[in-house]
């Protein structure tokens, strides 16, 4: 909705270019919406066939395809809107922010419900990412900044993880995820100390931005309390010595003509 965007991911410029490679060669008749659909699909697409890697390996090459359509589908759609001088701030916006989640969602859940996670460490990795995107939207709202991705990861980076998890555990066999110490899967340790870490750095930088908020509320209204300038109450106006009664003060107040004396010879 008109905020700066703040990006910083590490995939960043790589991102941009394929971005600009793509929407230049899309049809004529792809619109926004459609990509928007998209992203969306391939989300759910990569979520069911991670969950139905329990009945075959050969799944993993649907979750590969699935995560590509979903960012195919989220990266362009913007851009295509901007080309197409189709943009729609608040619309858009929301749908934006909406397919992300559901997307994102359905991908973390279906990695939680797969031979490659635990669903404890999948929830946790969720908690991260919602505690994130509620952390951005409060930016959005406070200071009209969108903050793109955490520590160098966006939605990008997360999902070339997420693919590369999948296929690297099933090549080096799903026990890999099962590693233990002390009874603990070893990625339940990992994924916890990543959520309370992530929830550690949320409330930091929460506290920050009020005390940053407050700083400049203060310096603006002492500033405003330094220009303030005291209106004087406006004085009568005080009668010359002399003026203001009689023949004299009657003409100057009115703008008549001085009437002359009685004593005054007047010429025939």
């Amino acid at each position: 909705m008109g905020a700066l965007r703040v990006n910083r991911n590490v995939l960043r410029q790589q991102e941009a270019a394929a971005v600009g490679y793509f929407v230049a060669r899309l049809p004529a008749w792809c619109t926004p919406d459609q990509l928007t659909a998209l992203s969306i699909a391939g989300a759910f697409v990569a979520g069911l066939s991670l969950i139905c890697c329990w009945a075959s390996g050969w799944f993993v090459l649907a979750v590969l395809i699935g995560l590509a359509l979903n960012w195919f589908g989220d990266s362009l759609d913007g851009a295509l809107a901007r080309v197409k001088n189709n943009e729609r701030p608040r619309i858009g916006y929301l749908l934006d922010r909406g397919a992300d989640l559901v997307s994102l969602t359905a991908i973390i859940i279906g990695l939680g419900l797969s031979p490659y996670l635990s669903l404890f460490s999948a929830l946790m990795l969720l908690l991260v990412y919602y505690a994130h995107t509620i952390y951005i939207l409060l930016r959005n709202v406070i200071d009209g900044i969108h903050v793109i991705g955490l520590i160098g990861i966006g939605a990008t980076e997360g999902r070339i993880l997420i693919g590369a998890w999948a296929a690297f555990a099933q090549l080096a066999g799903p026990d890999i995820a099962l590693a233990r110490i002390g009874g603990i899967l070893l990625l339940d340790i990992f994924y916890g100390a990543l959520f309370a870490g992530a929830l550690a750095m949320f409330v930091v930088s929460l506290l920050a931005d009020i005390r940053r908020i407050e700083s400049a509320e203060a310096g603006r209204k002492a500033g405003a309390g330094e220009n303030i300038v005291p209106i004087a109450r406006p004085e009568a106006p005080r009668p010359r010595a002399g003026r203001g009664q009689g023949e004299d003060g009657l003409a100057e107040r009115g703008g008549f003509a001085p009437i002359a004396s009685r004593n005054t010879p007047v010429p025939l």
